[in-house]
């Protein structure tokens, strides 16, 4: 018989649920999790008060503003979205506007025209969104006007200034000139930009120099690099400096540059020695031990890993190539009764010294060069029973 669904209540968020298993406390996963994490709190992160409901809590991350999911889901219920908001403040300046083109006097009713926001004094000259400068505008007029100042534009609708008159720069040089000062801030220097072939002074050695490309203020890399180090100092002797703890020593001492955290370069190597906890290994392909941060790295370079990796692969190759290291070490000459190839032209075999049989491994340490007699008579004796019976 199949168990029937009960019907129970989630210990964290109250809610009813039905299931099949006897044991089930919570309703889903996110109430499972938040409960331990309730329960077993996370170190080193100081308590918070609730956006929502104002109750303390500690976070599990920095960015953490809510005690639960429910404080979440309240909070954003009740707090409008910015596509609404935008929306009333839209038909709050249509309304106050009475629903009509501010410039050429049209209404929706009587023309059949289609609305816009519109600012007073443009975003490119220094304008903010807020409503004393926004206006309502039909779309010619606002296509029309563009990014022009009101007075402006009327000139240029009237015919007093064309567009591309040359005189108009200067004209402009004024308008901008009243924008900063209008703003309230600090009038800005116009820096003249030096062309290509101009005589230029340097600015950190004040040689003369011919400019090679456009907007060039030093007279080489040395200028400029100086001229950066006497900028950064300068903003150094602005920040104040603080008497702090040592991080590692726990002295207390004046900091000589800002952001300082160490009293002296022994406490900062010794910081470096403890982020990194340096491990001693050894590899696995050619056996040299080497220090290493990873706690899973088991080769000393990439060669040595893609040597490993091949020989697992291929293991005829691994073979051979440890026959040729012993035939190499012992000289191509047998180790029992000392014949050469050169000399004998005998056949060469590996042998084991200790056995299989009594316990040998197959280390280079016990195997060793010897002609096919020689390993067929000693066979899987010890050396010295084999001599003895010889």
């Amino acid at each position: 018989m199949q168990s029937l669904p009960q019907k129970r209540k989630c210990e964290f968020c109250g809610k009813t649920f039905f299931t099949k298993v006897h044991n089930k406390i919570f309703c889903s996963i996110e109430c499972r999790n938040s409960e331990y994490k309730m329960k077993n709190p996370p170190k080193g992160i100081p308590k918070r008060k609730c956006i929502n409901c104002g109750k303390s809590f500690t976070p599990n991350s920095s960015s953490q503003k809510y005690c639960c999911i429910q404080c979440r889901d309240d909070y954003y219920s009740r707090k409008p979205s910015i596509y609404v908001s935008y929306l009333r403040q839209r038909f709050a300046i249509f309304d106050r506007d009475g629903y009509a083109c501010r410039y050429c006097g049209r209404t929706v009713k009587d023309d059949n025209i289609k609305l816009v926001i519109d600012h007073i004094i443009p975003r490119k000259e220094w304008g903010t969104d807020d409503i004393d400068n926004l206006i309502t505008a039909c779309e010619e007029c606002n296509t029309g006007k563009g990014d022009y100042l009101l007075e402006r534009w009327k000139s240029i609708k009237s015919g007093k200034i064309s567009v591309d008159f040359p005189a108009d720069k200067n004209n402009a040089i004024e308008l901008s000139d009243n924008r900063f000062k209008n703003s309230g801030l600090k009038e800005m220097k116009r820096r003249k930009v030096a062309a290509v072939g101009d005589n230029v002074i340097c600015k950190s050695c004040g040689k003369k120099f011919v400019a090679k490309r456009k907007g060039v203020r030093y007279c080489s890399d040395k200028c400029r690099l100086e001229a950066k180090k006497k900028r950064t100092r300068a903003w150094y002797e602005k920040v104040p400096l603080k008497r702090i703890h040592c991080e590692i020593c726990d002295k207390i001492f004046t900091q000589t540059v800002p952001h300082q955290k160490y009293c002296s370069e022994e406490c900062k190597k010794a910081s470096t020695k403890k982020k990194k906890n340096l491990i001693k290994k050894q590899c696995l392909n050619c056996g040299k031990t080497f220090t290493t941060t990873l706690s899973f790295q088991k080769y000393c370079s990439k060669k040595c890993a893609q040597q490993y990796t091949f020989t697992l692969k291929n293991p005829r190759f691994s073979y051979l190539k440890n026959r040729f290291k012993i035939f190499n070490r012992d000289h191509f000459s047998c180790q029992y009764c000392g014949r050469n190839v050169k000399d004998d032209d005998i056949k060469l075999v590996i042998d084991h010294r200790i056995p299989l049989e009594e316990g040998g491994t197959d280390d280079i340490d016990n195997l060793i060069t010897a002609c096919e007699e020689c390993n067929t008579g000693k066979g899987d004796y010890l050396l010295e029973s084999w001599k003895q019976s010889k």
